[in-house]
């Protein structure tokens, strides 16, 4: 992951999990910050065409989880938040610093408040705000729904645009544009050997 993006990341993890401790005197359990980053990524991706992280995301049945911070919960290291365990052997994130709001647009900071807004200080259980990553996020159902038996599948930001690779480029909105923008500048960037050019 580069480093930007990480604390990008990061930032907004320590951001979920503060709010969460604080407004609902509560542990900020793991399934909950999954759950909150998917939402604020996806929430960016459909209003700007762009996602928030670029991350990769996997479809279980409790919605989308957020793979390298999923896979790596035992070992993933952040001067942001800290991991700890419950007796029962489950994670949840403590916030460690004040968060770095610069590392967001105007626009993201607006909606990280507005997930803080809808989903914190309504005082969501972990099943309510599992729910709304099912209906809000597209890309999460549609991994899901085609998934066979597979228990874990993973997600792709392009499923979030209604047949957005069968339209003409004259037919696209202007997210779905800034979308294929971002998708080709990915692609150029993970190109092998681009770096000795």
């Amino acid at each position: 992951m580069i480093a930007y993006s990480k604390e990008r990341l990061d930032n907004a993890v320590a951001y979920f999990a503060g709010h969460h401790e604080e407004i609902t005197g509560n542990k900020a359990y793991k399934t909950y910050i999954f759950k909150y980053i998917a939402l604020f990524d996806f929430l960016i991706l459909d209003q700007t065409g762009k996602p928030a992280f670029d991350i990769e995301y996997a479809a279980l049945e409790r919605g989308p989880v957020p793979v390298f911070l999923y896979d790596h919960i035992d070992e993933y290291e952040s001067s942001f938040f800290i991991i700890n365990e419950d007796k029962d052997g489950n994670h949840y994130l403590t916030s460690t610093v004040d968060i770095k709001m610069d590392y967001f647009s105007e626009f993201e900071q607006k909606k990280l408040v507005q997930i803080v807004d809808d989903y914190i200080f309504k005082g969501m259980k972990t099943d309510d705000v599992c729910d709304r990553t099912h209906t809000d996020i597209t890309a999460w159902r549609i991994a899901w729904e085609n998934r066979g038996t597979a228990r874990r599948v993973p997600m792709d930001y392009i499923d979030e645009f209604d047949d957005i690779s069968e339209k003409e480029a004259c037919d696209l909105t202007l997210k779905e544009e800034s979308f294929w923008v971002h998708r080709g500048l990915q692609l150029v960037e993970h190109t092998p050997g681009r770096n000795d050019i």
